[in-house]
């Protein structure tokens, strides 16, 4: 039953950086050939990563390694009334904090751009719409994510932050639970903790932080999933539960 993802489809999670959740979202169509004309507007006048349906975890194994944030609504793309605003400078720490040097960072940039460390470190704070967490087996769950939220939608809104996880083994903590926008282009900040005890074994957890003024509804996955030395690419269906 529609929508549905095929079985050769690419899963998760993430192999080369695994606090990105992957797949981002799904989208109708297999085989799709598309081409771009530079007289045509550009994709971004909308926002196709914003607006999804979720899908039904039940109906899929694999949960976000699936289809990430859910199944896009082209429809409610048009108005999502806030985004996750990446910047050069986010994109440029990520980077540096994967272990690039300047060398090869230029390459990539095409400017003089280099990294104060290259000492390897985690994309938590990536400006990034979900959140990933691999814990290496045997480690107490603890993790801050520090994400930013522009308002693209309407002036004078307040949106308050809830969270959702079906597990008593992750605890999830917001800070602050409300965020108050003037004018559109506005920026407002916060931070997603998951904390939880040493874990052995941890089954992919789902969970979801969502913010909402009442009339708009923003929700971004949070998945948590222990890492296994022996296959990073694929975890065994018996220790996946939603």
């Amino acid at each position: 039953m529609a929508p549905s993802i095929s079985s050769f489809s690419s899963r998760g999670p993430n192999p080369v950086t695994p606090d990105i959740l992957k797949p981002n979202l799904t989208a109708s169509g297999v085989d799709i050939l598309a081409a771009w004309s530079p007289s045509a507007p550009p994709s971004e006048d909308f926002y196709p990563d914003t607006r999804t349906h979720v899908l039904d975890s039940k109906k899929h194994e694999d949960l976000e390694f699936a289809y990430g944030s859910g199944h896009i609504n082209p429809l409610k793309a048009v108005n999502p009334s806030l985004i996750f605003d990446a910047s050069e400078a986010d994109h440029i720490n990520f980077l540096c904090k994967q272990g690039y040097n300047s060398s090869i960072l230029n390459i990539i940039t095409g400017d003089n751009s280099s990294c104060g460390s290259t000492k390897p470190g985690k994309a938590w704070d990536l400006n990034y719409p979900s959140f990933s967490l691999q814990l290496e087996d045997g480690r107490a769950i603890n993790a801050e994510f520090p994400r930013t939220v522009t308002d693209v939608g309407s002036t004078n809104s307040t949106y308050t932050i809830s969270f959702y996880t079906p597990s008593d083994a992750i605890t999830i903590s917001v800070s602050p639970t409300t965020l108050s926008f003037s004018s559109i282009g506005e920026e407002k900040s916060f931070i997603v903790k998951v904390t939880g005890p040493r874990t052995s074994n941890q089954p992919i957890t789902s969970g979801s932080v969502v913010l909402s003024d009442g009339s708009h509804v923003v929700r971004t996955p949070l998945v948590v999933y222990t890492y296994f030395p022996r296959s990073i690419s694929a975890l065994p269906l018996g220790l996946r539960k939603n």
